[in-house]
């Protein structure tokens, strides 16, 4: 995977990006995390009141990125935050419920909560074992899912790439197919290469416009770009 032809076409991309692109992909991981904020003060305000440390905050939107992500695979964005609020709304009814035969831990408060989120059930029940004190990083598989993880917690974590099928795309320059994709990523190392890519496409793009771009937000800017001018086109859909 030679890097400098491969770069170029992330740089290239992003080039092309619009002003809105820029736009929407400059603050698209930190209005992600702004559900995770969002969640994790529903989550205090129902289990502790309005008083609480900062450290408690930190610590329920970290549990929250980790309930975003874990419910993320195969999800559009749209449906991504609609199933993490569900999640929380079933959870706290279950951590509420006076039921002897809903306990609020187990087995069976798992599978209940799982029934009650329409995604994945493997998916479903990792956000239920971190709603109920697991932690993300120990709950959370795969590259994609746990930098995706890691950027909600901290938007501007260099070190964190979402590479998802159209960052690989873009980095070809080709709208790719499954197979081929599967390919480009199936060699040991390949995602922490792609993402690699990423980070030095914003160094070069933080060099060119004089002001800091994490990989993140090239990622996501590029993602934006190409989603609407190249991928709908060989889809139909984003």
């Amino acid at each position: 995977m030679s890097k400098t032809p491969l770069t170029r076409n992330i740089t290239a991309t992003f080039r092309a990006a619009t002003d809105g692109d820029r736009a929407i992909g400059y603050g698209w991981y930190a209005r992600a995390r702004d559900l995770a904020v969002k969640l994790a003060h529903f989550e205090l305000m129902e289990s502790e009141g309005r008083d609480y440390a900062v450290a408690d905050f930190e610590r329920e939107v970290a549990k929250a990125a980790g309930v975003i992500a874990a419910l993320s695979p195969r999800l559009a964005w749209r449906k991504n935050v609609e199933y993490a609020e569900l999640a929380y709304m079933v959870y706290t009814d279950l951590q509420n419920s006076n039921s002897q035969i809903m306990p609020k831990r187990g087995e069976i408060a798992e599978a209940y909560f799982a029934g009650m989120i329409p995604t994945l059930n493997a998916n479903a029940r990792k956000a239920f074992r971190i709603l109920d004190g697991e932690s993300p990083e120990d709950v959370l598989g795969g590259p994609k899912v746990r930098a995706f993880y890691f950027t909600i917690v901290n938007p501007d974590d260099p070190r964190a790439v979402v590479v998802d099928r159209h960052a690989i795309d873009i980095t070809f320059n080709e709208v790719l197919n499954n197979q081929a994709r599967g390919l480009a990523l199936g060699r040991k190392g390949a995602y922490d290469t792609v993402a690699a890519l990423y980070r030095r496409a914003a160094r070069i793009i933080s060099a060119e416009l004089g002001e800091v771009w994490t990989p993140a937000q090239v990622q996501a800017t590029t993602w934006t770009y190409w989603r609407r001018e190249r991928a709908a086109a060989y889809h139909g859909e984003a």
